[in-house]
């Protein structure tokens, strides 16, 4: 029945209940209005048949029924049933909520921590001061060949490339350029530190002339390529040319030259 005892469930849908007068007046009103009839013979009561009683009883407005079989009865105004959508959506978005967190977490947190942290100054290795193992001038001029030895062996190498260079302004070509000039100025800061004996003074001054040439000439060449001028690029190709043809006989000269050094040690 529900709450407000005006509707109940036949099982299959909710109905009104009707409204019916009391059987019974009420005590008060018990004999108002009575008239006592005058005495009369009474009848013979009629004789009512079982058919014709079901015929004169009145048909009813609706049907009666128990509730059906393992059906449960409906809450009175009750909302649609839940689907769980809401329930699978709140899980989802808590995931999600969970992995952004992560997320965040892992990109914001290690930088914060990490310059939270001091840094220590790295201290620089104290790198030992290049120079010849005795001092003498066999000893210096050996410390120089071997500063030479390795740039004068790739000049060489490139000596026999660049002579391709003759055909033209090619791809190939400026690659040489640039090789030749990166071996040059690597080089010639290194060979203008060194101590130098005066034994062999003389072609080791020609072998720095000589770099400084290569140098010039490989930057010209380089520079025709880049202005797209022949004139520039071919300057810079004889002078190149002739500093790379100079610098295999001048070094040629210091290895000779060394032999003539002394031995004797020098200095306190």
């Amino acid at each position: 029945m529900s709450p407000d005892k005006k509707w109940f469930w036949d099982g299959a849908q909710w109905r009104p209940i009707p409204h019916h007068e009391a059987a019974f007046p009420s005590w008060k009103s018990l004999g108002e209005g009575f008239v006592p009839p005058v005495a009369a013979p009474a009848p013979a009561p009629p004789v009512v048949t079982a058919s014709a009683r079901h015929a004169a009883a009145p048909t009813p407005l609706y049907r009666l029924a128990g509730p059906a079989p393992d059906v449960q009865v409906p809450l009175w105004r009750r909302g649609p049933a839940p689907t769980g959508f809401k329930k699978y959506a709140n899980i989802a978005a808590g995931a999600v909520t969970i992995v952004v967190l992560a997320l965040l977490v892992n990109y914001f947190v290690p930088p914060i921590l990490a310059t939270r942290q001091a840094t220590p100054t790295p201290t620089a290795a104290p790198s030992p001061t290049p120079g010849p193992v005795t001092r003498s001038e066999s000893a210096k001029a050996t410390f120089v060949l071997s500063t030479l030895d390795g740039p004068v062996l790739d000049l060489k190498d490139q000596f026999a490339q660049i002579r391709a260079c003759g055909l033209g302004m090619t791809s190939a070509c400026q690659d040489i350029f640039n090789a030749v000039e990166n071996t040059a100025t690597t080089v010639s800061p290194a060979v203008a530190n060194l101590s130098v004996p005066p034994c062999i003074a003389a072609p080791e001054a020609a072998v720095r002339a000589d770099l400084d040439k290569i140098t010039a000439g490989a930057q010209l060449g380089l520079k025709g390529f880049k202005d797209n001028r022949k004139s520039e690029f071919s300057a810079g190709f004889s002078q190149t040319y002739a500093g790379l043809l100079a610098i295999q006989t001048d070094y040629a000269r210091v290895k000779s030259a060394s032999a003539t050094c002394s031995s004797d040690v020098t200095g306190p």
